[in-house]
Parts: structure tokens; C-alpha cells; sequence
């Protein structure tokens, strides 16, 4: 799980420092923010049933 997060943060960081680089015509943040909503959504499920899997 916490190299799951680790990219997670690698791509919002390349996310913000990419779309003013390059100009993009859309706010970082509907990128960053979904990744971190469904990020936190698979790690509530995953601790929801059991480190084991079971």
C-alpha cells in the first residue's frame, strides 16, 4: 500500500509541475483530485477487509 501512495504522490507532483509547464488548458486539480479521492476509496476498502485479504 505505501508504494501504492508513493506514486500516487509521484504523479500529483508531476501533474502540478506539468500542466503549468506545458500550458495545459485545465486546472491540475481535476487531475490530483480524483487520484486522491479514489486512492483514499481503494485504501479504505483494502483496510476495510483485512490486511490478509479475507
Amino acid at each position: 500500500m505505501v508504494c501504492a501512495w508513493i506514486f500516487i504522490a509521484a504523479k500529483c507532483a508531476f501533474v502540478a509541475w506539468a500542466v503549468p509547464r506545458w500550458d495545459v488548458p485545465v486546472s491540475a486539480g481535476w487531475v490530483i483530485w480524483p487520484t486522491l479521492v479514489f486512492g483514499l476509496l481503494a485504501t479504505g476498502l483494502w483496510f476495510s477487509r483485512g490486511r490478509d485479504g479475507s
